[in-house]
């Protein structure tokens, strides 16, 4: 099978569909030989992503659109995720007190402290009515 570059997905609101998502995105790192942690690292981040977009930004929203891009490209993966839900930049959100306890943290921020770290560029830009979210991981890292 010959490799392609790039995958798009388009999705709506129903988080059951994520399951073909994964299996689309495995199918992807595979064709691409991807090593295998750095899979594993963007199948993370893409779960935290697409389900607060679902869920919070669209919130079950029958127009709601979420659109999954990736492409990759001289040892580097480009990911976007857009979606037509409420404005949210996640670049926004403060850093979690990783030192205070499960009782003392405030809900949520775990993701987006796992997306800043994994990947080696995120950015956030409002386009319009879309929330554009971009992120870039290196193949080898380091490299």
């Amino acid at each position: 099978m010959t490799a392609s570059p790039s995958l798009a997905i388009e999705l709506g609101t129903d988080t059951a569909q994520l399951s073909g998502v994964f299996e689309r995105l495995e199918s992807f790192a595979a064709d691409n030989a991807w090593p295998e942690g750095i899979a594993m690292q963007v199948q993370l981040i893409l779960e935290e992503v697409l389900i607060n977009s679902m869920t919070h930004g669209l919130g079950g929203r029958a127009d709601g659109r979420v659109t999954l891009s990736l492409r990759q490209e001289s040892g580097l993966i480009d990911i976007e995720v857009t979606d037509n839900g409420i404005p949210f930049d996640p670049l926004d959100h403060p850093e979690p007190d990783l030192d205070a306890s499960i009782e003392e943290r405030g809900i949520g921020g775990l993701g987006i402290h796992f997306m800043r770290t994994i990947m080696d560029e995120v950015g956030y830009q409002r386009d319009g009515d879309l929330n554009r979210l971009r992120m870039r991981k290196r193949l080898v890292p380091g490299a």
